[in-house]
């Protein structure tokens, strides 16, 4: 009976650290794995009770059992360390914090297995007891424990829950970020349909179980990829704090801006050529796509009205007309590269005529702005 309270004990502890956050199916998995290591300790303490004929039975099982238990424990904190061991063991669990927790886990097990053995149960309720309302109720444990080395763990007990959920989050990030990574170069390179999640998980630190988890699907990955993208570049755009510029000038940055983002981006290019070739049907699927785009236009509309009010710009250009002329000209000049040097043998991309490149961009687009300048 001391037993199973002191099992019930463990597993409300155990509940409570994991409500801190909702519910995943690594928590799920850490929970329920814990729970058959506790259910087996009752099972053969109920099996072989203390002070009977198969006591001896009962310590020889109990004593394997936390052999076991001390090699879950090793063999968890050894997986957090070792790259490949990580890979396979945190997405059971949900990351490699919770890998930590499930070998913290299986020590606390292992003890108790040990107090069963000796017929300690007394002792073993009571830690039960304490874990439990250190879990549930951390302010009462530290208002009960006050500033003693007990009190110490007790009262730590809310933190470190918070710095684990902390952790996940940054693990979480990580691995998001560095999926995407792969994930834009793997589909550059190879387009939606020749790009392989199994690739994509061979180069990154987590497995394709993980991907679809964050993701749902290959589709969805993709269309995050394409998001990124496209939000990275309007995100720049805000950067360029064009409004102190005189008008002339503030379009020739934008557009000499469009030029040095797509020369450094290619995967960029090849993105947006890859989702053309699709007919845009997976760019569709972002409602805050126009949202997310809808900035450019604005801003080099702002840049028309300061132009249009000093009397220096036509009043006959729209906003998207500029748009599209700065981005097909930059746009062509990176995927086009390799069709242009074949064919004329002159690499638009060549270091030696970058610049003489970037600054007839900038005169062509000032030159059809100005007023007396190209009319349609």
């Amino acid at each position: 009976m001391v037993l199973t309270t002191t099992s019930l004990g463990v597993v409300v502890a155990l509940l409570a650290s994991l409500g801190q956050t909702n519910a995943t199916f690594g928590q799920l998995t850490l929970l329920g794995s814990s729970l058959g290591d506790i259910g087996s300790v009752v099972l053969l303490s109920l099996l072989f009770p203390a002070g009977s004929q198969t006591s001896g039975v009962r310590v020889l099982l109990l004593g394997l059992f936390t052999v076991a238990m001390l090699a879950v424990t090793v063999a968890g904190r050894v997986a957090v360390m070792v790259a490949p061991l990580t890979r396979l063991f945190a997405p059971l669990y949900g990351g490699a914090a919770q890998v930590r927790v499930r070998a913290a886990f299986a020590l606390l097990v292992g003890f108790a297995a040990l107090a069963a053995a000796l017929g300690l149960e007394a002792i073993l309720g009571a830690f039960a007891a304490g874990l439990t309302v250190s879990a549930a109720f951390p302010n009462l444990a530290r208002r009960v424990c006050g500033s003693s080395p007990v009190g110490h763990w007790c009262g730590s007990t809310r933190r470190e829950t918070m710095d684990q959920a902390d952790e996940r989050r940054r693990d979480a990030e990580r691995t998001r970020r560095e999926i995407l990574d792969v994930a834009t170069r793997e589909f550059a390179d190879r387009g939606y349909d020749g790009a392989r999640v199994d690739e994509i998980a061979e180069r990154t630190r987590t497995t394709k179980r993980m991907i679809y988890y964050y993701f749902g699907s290959k589709r969805q990955l993709y269309v995050e990829v394409l998001q990124r993208a496209y939000a990275r570049i309007r995100e720049a755009e805000h950067q360029l704090n064009l409004d102190h510029l005189p008008p002339a000038e503030a379009i020739r940055r934008l557009a000499e801006f469009t030029f040095d983002h797509h020369e450094a981006n290619p995967d960029f290019i090849r993105l947006v050529s890859i989702e053309n070739i699709h007919r845009g049907e997976h760019i569709a699927q972002l409602d805050s796509l126009a949202a997310l785009n809808s900035p450019a236009i604005k801003l080099i509309e702002q840049i028309l009205k300061r132009g249009r009010a000093d009397g220096v710009f036509r009043d006959d250009v729209d906003a998207f007309d500029v748009h599209l002329a700065i981005s097909a000209y930059c746009f062509f000049r990176i995927a086009n590269r390799y069709t242009l040097t074949a064919i004329f043998e002159r690499d638009p991309v060549d270091p030696g005529t970058r610049d003489h490149y970037r600054r007839l961009l900038g005169d062509m687009i000032v030159s059809h702005l100005l007023v007396g300048g190209s009319q349609q």
